[in-house]
């Protein structure tokens, strides 16, 4: 299926606006969004893919090409202060504010929502809306899942789920200071959002030597979100290998959302 792209400027009252020079900071008050969409009519379902830290949506590009060659409306956009969002740390080798961290949690969640709010209005899509998240964009993608029922199905990738796995290094204009990201995990508590990701279709996946996220830790994960019953259905994948999944579980990734999708 013939796919075409194109760069978006999303503003708060959900209009969006081609992008003058994708190569350009956006505007504060604007979220940048690449949109991969095939160019037959529809409807499709959507989908949105929330990129790692020290990375942007277009390194989620090709990935989303393929996922919309096959009937998905994929939506890719930059975290705050990462890709056309990146806000140069004055102290790059100081911490990054706990603060300034957690605005990116939780003004990412704010972001979720305005891009699904976007594509369930847009001509072609049927108002699925699937998310798939890795690392931070997990973590965003968890938050952001657990408080907005029309996100289904939900693919949770290296995230971390307590304290305990907040001291990765993904920030790429600070160290990864391990008090503060641990503040951070505990003020954006994820034990909330359990009951509620018990009624989607949920994978969660994570490398076994993953230095940054405890896979004993999402399989307890797992085990928490069973307990509230639901009516959902729960996959997890542990692969062998670290941090970033290989191609291989990437395209089993993708095959579990098509199926999902029914695409």
């Amino acid at each position: 299926m013939e796919v075409t792209t194109t760069y978006l400027e999303l503003s708060d009252d959900g209009t969006a606006a081609p992008c003058p020079d994708p190569r350009v900071a956006c505007p504060p008050e604007r979220i940048p969004l690449v949109v991969v969409r095939p160019t037959e009519p529809g409807p499709f379902p959507a989908a949105i893919l929330l990129h790692g830290g020290g990375q942007s949506g277009a390194d989620w590009l090709e990935y989303a090409t393929s996922l919309a060659a096959r009937g998905v409306i994929v939506a890719l956009p930059d975290a705050r202060e990462h890709g056309r969002r990146l806000v140069v740390n004055p102290d790059p080798e100081g911490y990054l504010p706990v603060l300034e961290v957690l605005a990116q949690f939780l003004g990412g969640v704010a972001d979720v929502r305005l891009v699904t709010d976007y594509l369930r209005a847009i001509e072609g899509c049927d108002g699925r809306v699937a998310l798939q998240g890795f690392s931070l964009g997990g973590h965003i993608g968890l938050l952001a899942a657990g408080s907005d029922d029309r996100l289904d199905p939900v693919c949770l990738v290296g995230t971390s789920f307590a304290p305990t796995s907040a001291d990765a290094g993904d920030y790429p204009s600070s160290k990864p200071d391990p008090a503060t990201l641990a503040r951070m995990v505990e003020a954006t508590s994820v034990t909330g959002a359990y009951a509620e990701l018990a009624q989607r279709r949920l994978l969660l996946v994570c490398g076994r030597d993953d230095p940054f996220v405890d896979a004993a830790v999402t399989s307890d994960a797992v085990a928490a979100v069973l307990q509230h019953g639901g009516d959902g259905m729960i996959d997890e994948l542990v692969f062998a290998g670290e941090h970033e999944p290989p191609p291989w579980v990437q395209a089993a990734i993708a095959e579990w959302l098509l199926a999902r999708l029914g695409s």
